[in-house]
């Protein structure tokens, strides 16, 4: 691991401040998909298919005449 160094910087204040309102905006943004992508597994998609709620059913065939 590399050896640390601390430094001391003078910035204006201004910039500063932007920089950290963007930090912070992209925190929430990326808090803000995380919980949309959660919701989607949760809900899952719609295929446009039937749910099956019963094994047996789905399991049967229909006998070829």
């Amino acid at each position: 691991m590399a050896a640390k160094q601390n430094i001391t910087l003078a910035i204006d204040g201004a910039l500063l401040a932007d920089e950290l309102r963007e930090l912070v905006a992209e925190d929430a943004a990326y808090e803000s998909a995380q919980r949309r992508a959660a919701a989607l597994l949760e809900d899952g998609l719609s295929l446009g298919g039937a749910r099956v709620t019963d094994r047996e059913a789905l399991h049967e065939r229909r006998r070829v005449r």
